[in-house]
């Protein structure tokens, strides 16, 4: 229920919540990392490809590194504890009913939101992501407490369902580089995110919404990622004339999916792949299995590539149904690297079956193995499903 209620408010409203998200020794580490590297840069130190962006107008008065900053831009792919959490599972969750299986973060941004620092006017994040589809999610981790009084987002409920408004230069003087503002619409019905540390507010890319001064004497910190589908073609450089700094594409999930349509009955294709004693004999790909395929039960499985390496694999069984089977392995640390790998069975006439193997992979490594490594896997499973195929339909 609590995720038919979170699509009904995407559909509705363009975003929604989830509360108690991340624990707080996770924000605590996010923001120990961004002081660490606020400090590196200060002191002319390397900090990689991390982007600071002052906040104009307190980074002439900032004591320390870190308060005279608006926000850090492009974490998730070298630091450690900002690319684990967008490649989590749980933050892919909220993710893949909007935007599908396949997966790239494309822009990170710490933001400091300082005592004094002054808002953001109404924007929506689409205007910066001229991109050939749409939308994007943002996923908005709250750091500290966002209240009335510290400069909390606004947002405009159902504002997702319009296109990407014209927008004006913002010429205050304390304006931050970039910053535009709608002028063509009526906010009307606009209502504050007040979020407590560690809750996450998934919201639409064409959603409308602003942030306000911060007239605390506390820092409204946040941790915000974007998400696009995979593929999605950057089209920055014909709208502009260049590619802004910040952004930078990572995949952090893939799905390869194949099938295959065999003439042979469904009883017989069904027989054939759940004897897994009997793989060696027509499998190319998986030649063995050792173990159980029982719900529970940990199995082996040597897998041998089209070059004839071979790599061993230690598998979970997940499910085992009349048609289908689904198991998942990886690196000991899920973190790393997890496939979900699904087999199933379609009777597609009394004759002619459908066998389709998909399998789902997430972890921080998906970003170093994409493209090359997917490309072998799916080169493998296709190996393996023509062998069932011609095994089924010789027999």
């Amino acid at each position: 229920m609590e995720r038919d209620q979170e699509q009904q408010d995407w559909e509705d409203d363009g975003y929604f919540i989830r509360r108690r998200f991340a624990p707080p020794e996770t924000l605590a580490a996010m923001t120990e990392r961004v002081v660490e590297i606020a400090r590196a840069h200060a002191a002319g130190e390397p900090i990689g490809d991390v982007l600071p962006q002052p906040e104009t107008g307190l980074a002439q008065q900032a004591r320390m590194p870190e308060e005279g900053l608006s926000k850090m831009f492009k974490l998730h792919r070298q630091e450690p504890i900002f690319r684990k959490w967008v490649s989590d599972s749980a933050v892919l969750d909220g993710v893949i009913p909007r935007l599908g299986p396949n997966l790239d973060c494309f822009l990170s941004q710490f933001i400091f939101k300082m005592p004094g620092a002054i808002g953001q006017p109404w924007h929506q994040d689409g205007h910066y992501f001229p991109f050939d589809r749409s939308p994007q999610v943002g996923v908005w981790l709250a750091v500290t407490e966002a209240r009335l009084d510290n400069g909390p987002l606004w947002v405009l409920p159902g504002s997702h369902r319009e296109a990407i408004h014209p927008t004006v230069p913002d010429t205050r003087p304390a304006a931050n580089l970039g910053y535009v503002e709608i002028v063509d619409h009526d906010m009307d019905g606009a209502t504050p995110v007040l979020l407590e540390p560690g809750d996450a507010l998934f919201f639409h890319s064409h959603l409308m919404h602003k942030s306000t001064d911060n007239a605390s004497p506390d820092r409204r910190a946040a941790m915000v990622f974007h998400i696009a589908q995979a593929e999605t073609r950057d089209c920055s450089q014909e709208k502009w004339g260049f590619t802004p700094p910040n952004i930078d594409w990572m995949p952090i999930r893939r799905r390869i999916e194949t099938e295959v349509e065999i003439a042979a009955p469904i009883d017989e294709v069904r027989k054939m792949l759940f004897d897994v004693s009997n793989y060696g004999n027509w499998n190319p790909y998986l030649v063995k299995i050792d173990g159980r395929l029982e719900a529970g039960q940990s199995i082996t499985a040597l897998g041998r590539g089209a070059d004839g390496a071979e790599m061993s694999m230690a598998v979970e069984v997940l499910e085992v149904g009349p048609d289908q089977m689904r198991w998942e392995g990886g690196a000991p640390d899920r973190s790393l690297f997890l496939g979900d790998h699904h087999f199933e069975l379609e009777a597609v006439s009394p004759n002619r079956t459908r066998f389709r193997q998909n399998e789902d992979f997430t972890g921080t490594l998906i970003a170093d193995l994409w493209p090359a490594q997917g490309e072998l896997i799916e080169d493998n499973f296709r190996r393996m499903n023509e062998g069932l195929r011609r095994a089924c339909e010789s027999g």
